[in-house]
């Protein structure tokens, strides 16, 4: 799973995405963990690379590059493109 990272830490975006699984709130992020092959306990975190530039330019632009290279934009992932 990718997040948007470009404004949130990875705790600061798993914090975000963890009360809207429980609260069945209208997400595919939501909706993928609370379908009956997911569940919460199924989530996962991975930091694949680590921006040390404070631009948001840039960490956009790695964020698009690191979601075509994962093929994490909906339809294949859960991502939506921006």
């Amino acid at each position: 799973m990718w997040g948007r990272l470009v404004r949130l830490s990875v705790a600061g975006s798993m914090a975000t995405h963890t009360p809207m699984i429980r609260k069945d709130v209208d997400t595919l992020v939501a909706k993928h963990f609370r379908s009956p092959e997911h569940s919460l306990s199924d989530m996962r975190v991975t930091v694949i690379e680590q921006v040390k530039v404070d631009n948001v330019d840039i960490r956009r632009q790695r964020e698009r590059f690191w979601r075509y290279k994962l093929r994490t934009n909906y339809p294949e992932g859960l991502n939506v493109f921006d």
